[in-house]
């Protein structure tokens, strides 16, 4: 009998495809600025020459390589050449840990061989190819979760607070309200809640609030003190100082990007 062993990664996060393109980009056609996707998205070209920038940072989309963008990401982008730009829509299911993790702005995946025929991708659906971009999404996804120390990465005293940020969060929660449904101080808490997901339980919370205030204003026509009630953050001018601290944007501009987006 071989001996029991622990996987690497404590919940690999699950992708959910919604829809697959590609276009023919050019110089013109991908000078977009305040671009809004509202659900992660995936790119992937097949020539150098394109970019996006976020917050501030340019990031270059090398040819073959794969760019995951998280939902209600506010970016601006150009190209100088004329790849084919392959994209996708997708959900994501995944565990505390590993929602914990999720990085918070595009990132570009490792470069690695995989048995995608992109071309194939181009045509009438192909069944296999898609779960071959499923699970080559999600191992992207793992990929890119946000680093922890490596010392205590599965810290499972934090599992309560994990489940009431992902869970829980139109409750007015604290620091010290989840410090004590994890049975720690509010210093101790911080620290191993830092050391273990990459970020801070608060800025967790903020993060989880303003993604869902960004599904409503893209997927209903509720006022923003509907919106503000509903996803946690009370009052509308609550919701606007932390959803533009967050994502950069006011939600009264957020959503009219998404009507031009979408439309």
């Amino acid at each position: 009998m071989t001996d029991a062993y622990h996987l690497a990664i404590h919940d690999v996060p699950q992708v959910l495809l919604r829809h697959v393109g590609g276009i023919r980009l050019t110089p013109s056609s991908w000078n977009l600025e305040r671009a809004v996707n509202v659900r992660w998205t995936f790119y992937r070209n097949d020539q150098d020459g394109a970019w996006i920038r976020h917050r501030g940072t340019r990031l270059d989309l090398p040819a073959g390589r794969l760019v995951l963008i998280p939902g209600s990401s506010l970016f601006d982008s150009g190209c100088a050449t004329h790849p084919w730009h392959t994209y996708g829509y997708f959900e994501i299911a995944a565990g505390p840990w590993s929602t914990a993790r999720l990085p918070t702005r595009p990132v570009l995946t490792p470069a690695i061989p995989d048995e995608l025929d992109w071309e194939a991708l181009r045509g009438p659906p192909d069944l296999t190819q898609q779960l071959l971009l499923t699970s080559r999404l999600s191992r992207g996804l793992a990929e890119t979760l946000l680093p922890v120390d490596e010392r205590n990465p599965q810290d499972t005293r934090l599992e309560p607070a994990l489940r009431m940020i992902a869970e829980d969060y139109l409750r007015p929660l604290s620091q010290e309200d989840l410090a004590r449904a994890c049975g720690l101080t509010p210093a101790t808490f911080a620290r191993r809640y830092q050391a273990a997901t990459g970020t801070t339980a608060i800025q967790a919370l903020r993060q989880r609030r303003v993604e869902a205030a960004a599904r409503l204003l893209a997927d209903t026509e509720f006022d923003l003190d509907t919106i503000a009630a509903r996803c946690g953050l009370t009052t509308r001018p609550y919701l606007t100082r932390v959803f533009t601290a967050v994502l950069g944007i006011t939600p009264g501009a957020y959503r009219a990007g998404v009507r031009v987006t979408t439309d």
